[in-house]
């Protein structure tokens, strides 16, 4: 059971199947998703994610849910595999609804993936894919 939209969201990549390709995710006991940091000695590509963003908004008879933006980031060292890992968590999330380990989704709109350089690490290529949640309790 997760406790966040965080949690819950990476509980559905860990079980997608073809993120699960990239990753070892499905049939692995530990796919290569991680929360804020990655280790120095993760083996790529992997999938790094954070909240970034997020309102609660309050409506007149009660609480309409949080509004998180969670921003996942991929790693590979390999262009097209990369590009294509960070498709799949589009994918898989976007117009998402329902409920997952407990959390309830109402609706997440993704942007990107977007890629990014960093010209101190020429062999590693970055996509970002953020996620807007609309979830309510």
């Amino acid at each position: 059971m997760a406790n966040s939209v965080q949690e819950a969201l990476s509980s559905r990549l860990a079980t997608d199947t073809d993120i699960g390709t990239y990753i070892g995710g499905v049939t692995s006991t530990s796919p290569r998703i991680y929360y804020a940091d990655a280790p120095q000695s993760a083996t790529l590509p992997y999938i790094r994610y954070q909240r970034i963003a997020g309102t609660n908004e309050a409506l007149h008879m009660g609480t309409k849910g949080e509004q998180p933006t969670i921003q996942y980031d991929v790693f590979d060292n390999q262009k097209e595999n990369g590009r294509r890992l960070a498709e799949a968590v589009v994918d898989s999330l976007e117009g998402l609804t329902g409920t997952i380990s407990s959390i309830r989704i109402k609706h997440i709109n993704t942007t990107g993936p977007t890629e990014l350089r960093d010209p101190d690490f020429e062999n590693l290529y970055h996509y970002v894919v953020d996620a807007n949640v609309e979830n309510g309790r």
